[in-house]
């Protein structure tokens, strides 16, 4: 039961819900949808595929950088499952994948660092909301972090 229904439905907590649903929106859009194009490799894929498919393949491997994303980007091929025909067992045996497959997807590997992305949007401009306490200004942070997009 609403106790005070005029603090309930305040002016400032409805800017602040419509701009986290245009933040979460946006950022949607912009990470989320077609998070698998282009279908070829860029920035560090080329060792970071190669790092996963020796998690998923359980191959013992000396690891240089902190794991975790490298184990979220297995996750997402071994849930997803997008290249389950492909015969992949040369990217357990390099540190670098120079050559992919005919009919490679990217889909599995990208998926939890496109949804991470997507959901970092809505918590930065929630943090910048706790912090200035003023919705406007929260909003326009997000604006920064779409614009890094390649």
């Amino acid at each position: 039961m609403i106790q005070n229904p005029k603090k309930f439905f305040s002016k400032k907590r409805n800017v602040l819900i419509i701009y986290s649903i245009a933040v979460f929106t946006a950022s949607f859009f912009t990470y989320f949808v077609q998070y698998n194009y282009p279908p070829a490799v860029f920035w560090d894929e080329n060792y970071h595929i190669a790092s996963a498919e020796k998690y998923i393949d359980g191959v013992m491997f000396m690891e240089t950088h902190p794991p975790l994303g490298k184990m979220f980007i297995a996750l997402g091929e071994y849930f997803i499952q997008p290249n389950k025909s492909l015969d992949l067992h040369k990217f357990s045996e390099t540190d670098y994948i120079k050559d992919f497959p005919q009919g490679y997807s990217f889909a599995g590997v990208r998926f939890f660092p496109s949804l991470f992305a997507w959901l970092s949007a809505l918590i930065f401009f929630f943090i910048f909301y706790l912090l200035s306490k003023n919705p406007h200004l929260s909003a326009i942070f997000p604006l920064f972090i779409f614009s890094k997009m390649p």
